[in-house]
């Protein structure tokens, strides 16, 4: 599907409110085109006749955050600085409506830089707003300038077992615990689990920063030795002399045994070239992650089973924080039992 970029709905430059279960247009900039207007009021009225925001309030986790904002401080590490800033300072201010307005937003955007250098930009375009995701789904890019008739641009996605003629959009690279809290579903399929947030300290080499964004290397980036690695080496920066920063890591299932070991060794031979024990530093890197992620997820369950959480009506959000829970920890447990066998 090519779409003219002009279909595309720039977000920022509307302001949407909620009446209700209804979102309504309560302002736009002065210079944005009718076109983009009459298309984001289409949008809309499709949104409201469907009841997307009752739906969004019935199922989406950050409904549950909202009833019990303690739970947030049990997971804010693990999402994104731009949702755990934006989203918790919603949480703080108990504007439920904004939140629940902005978290279901989130769930229709893409980021689109505009050009070669700019800063991506959140857009909702129509008809691909109504894909699915599948991580073997294809990924929507901008094909040519925008001030040159460029087009948005999805190909026929790969076919997907069990789902017929479906075409499917990718949203990203992402696990049960991403696909739960941006799009309030979890993908049971993602073979893997993205790692918390942590710093590992190689003394006397220095320490990895492992952040959390799904910001992975192109496998036409890799080296030859690593081109089967292309889900699995993040992006990196220096830093300093003796400090690497890296975007975020995988924790594969079955599939991909030596994955996370591999991409660990890639990284510290970023920091120290040829260093001579990095077979060693990578091993207890792969550890300390495994560790971490262990119980990270342990306490979030341990904190929404607790006896004083009483849920009601959001119980069934309960319950999906439950399963992605298990998920993710089945994946971390699966692969501590290979490293100690």
């Amino acid at each position: 599907m090519r779409l003219p970029w002009t279909y595309h709905l720039p977000l920022e430059r509307f302001l949407l409110s909620l009446a209700g279960d209804d979102i309504l247009l309560a302002a736009r900039e002065p210079a944005i085109a009718r076109k983009e207007t009459a298309g984001m009021e289409a949008l809309l009225e499709l949104y409201n006749l469907t009841g997307k925001i009752s739906r969004h309030r019935r199922t989406s986790p950050w409904a549950l955050l909202v009833a019990h904002p303690d739970l947030f401080s049990l997971l804010k590490a693990r999402l994104p600085g731009d949702m755990s800033t934006e989203f918790g300072r919603f949480l703080d201010s108990g504007n439920t409506d904004r939140l629940l307005l902005k978290s279901f937003l989130h769930t229709r955007v893409y980021r689109i830089a505009a050009s070669d250098g700019a800063a991506p930009s959140p857009i909702v375009v129509p008809i691909l707003d109504f894909l699915n995701h599948d991580l073997a789904g294809a990924r929507v890019h901008l094909d040519g300038a925008p001030d040159a008739d460029g087009r948005l641009v999805i190909a026929r996605s790969a076919r997907v077992a069990m789902a017929g003629d479906e075409c499917f959009a990718t949203y990203g690279l992402f696990d049960g615990f991403d696909s739960w809290m941006r799009y309030a579903f979890i993908d049971a399929s993602a073979p893997f689990v993205r790692s918390v947030p942590l710093d590992i300290e190689l003394p006397p080499l220095g320490s990895i920063r492992i952040s959390n964004y799904p910001r992975m290397l192109d496998r036409h980036e890799l080296p030859p030795a690593l081109q089967d690695l292309d889900w699995f080496v993040p992006r990196s920066r220096r830093e300093r002399r003796d400090r690497l920063e890296a975007s975020s890591l995988l924790i594969p299932g079955p599939g991909r045994p030596d994955a996370l070991k591999r991409a660990l060794a890639f990284l510290i031979d970023e920091l120290d070239p040829g260093h001579p024990r990095r077979r060693d530093l990578a091993a207890r890197a792969e550890a300390e992650i495994i560790e971490a992620n262990r119980a990270f997820y342990e306490k979030l369950l341990a904190g929404l089973r607790a006896p004083s959480l009483d849920c009601g009506s959001l119980h069934p959000i309960q319950q999906g924080f439950v399963r992605m829970c298990e998920l993710e920890l089945r994946i971390i447990r699966d692969y501590a039992s290979r490293m100690a066998s």
